[in-house]
């Protein structure tokens, strides 16, 4: 059974690597948009990255109207 590496199990070593690439101002907005449209891009890491872009979204649409709401 052959294992694609974009399938493989990230390491703990992948995880801190790709956190330390995130603390990174501009480098991780870049990152991101190449992780996202790369096809060799990990799934794991993938489905990560857009789990996180739904709660940014989520969490900016909370400010928006905690916002509107208190003006």
């Amino acid at each position: 059974m052959n294992i694609k590496d974009n399938e493989k199990v990230l390491t703990v070593k992948d995880w801190i690597i790709i956190q330390i690439i995130m603390m990174i101002p501009i480098v991780n907005i870049i990152m991101w948009i190449k992780w996202l449209v790369s096809d060799k891009t990990n799934q794991n890491l993938k489905n990560f990255l857009i789990a996180s872009l739904v709660m940014l979204v989520i969490g900016m649409i909370i400010w928006f109207l905690s916002m509107t709401f208190l003006m």
